[in-house]
């Protein structure tokens, strides 16, 4: 009896025949984005893509599982059975963005430049995981009801921006929990959050030493 082919093959398939036409997303964009996003779907619901830079001729196709750990081995599964392309390089997971950037939601911007933090080793069974705690900075002229309600939407700008500086896999695999506060100013002992990568990578190598 002959083996079943797998399904991430079978993507790898489609993707080498639609080659070109990915590539060129831009021409008809929306068709095109919903037959890969539909591909992808077909191998788990939670998967998508981003395009990176484009190097040499060679455009980054980013393999992601939309931040949700139960879709990681899609991710990693799909990336081991990957074919080598003359015009993309294959990666998986979304990564770091340069930590100088902002993040729209509605009518709402948060700044990286807006957002102060302190990390700590975690603890019980976060004991090799890093605890963040964000600090937030607000005009007090904001603290009225009206403000009040976009709180939850800052809360979820806030988990993207930490995305965006500590990259898919490291967000949901070495951060244990997230705490968020809204100051007028920062704290003395705080630190810019565009300092949070670097500063994260060494505490997290020393308590996994």
């Amino acid at each position: 009896m002959k083996n079943k082919q797998s399904k991430y093959k079978k993507f790898w398939e489609w993707f080498e025949e639609n080659c070109e036409v990915i590539f060129n997303l831009k021409n008809d964009f929306e068709i095109n984005f919903n037959l890969l996003s539909n591909e992808l779907k077909k191998i788990d619901e939670n998967l998508t893509f981003d395009f990176g830079s484009t190097i040499n001729g060679k455009r980054e196709f980013i393999i992601s599982a939309n931040g949700i750990k139960k879709s990681f081995s899609s991710v990693e599964n799909l990336y081991k059975e990957k074919f080598d392309f003359e015009n993309f390089e294959i990666k998986k997971f979304r990564p770091r963005k340069n930590s100088d950037y902002v993040i729209q939601m509605e009518n709402l911007t948060l700044s990286v430049k807006d957002c102060y933090f302190k990390i700590f080793k975690g603890e019980g069974k976060n004991d090799s995981k890093i605890d963040i705690v964000i600090y937030i900075k607000y005009r007090k002229e904001e603290l009225k009801e009206e403000w009040k309600e976009k709180v939850k939407l800052y809360n979820q700008m806030i988990l993207e921006l930490l995305e965006g500086i500590l990259g898919e896999y490291d967000m949901k695999t070495k951060v244990g929990s997230i705490k968020k506060f809204y100051i007028e100013e920062p704290l003395v002992s705080s630190l810019p959050l565009n300092k949070l990568a670097e500063k994260f990578d060494i505490v997290y190598e020393r308590i996994n030493e």
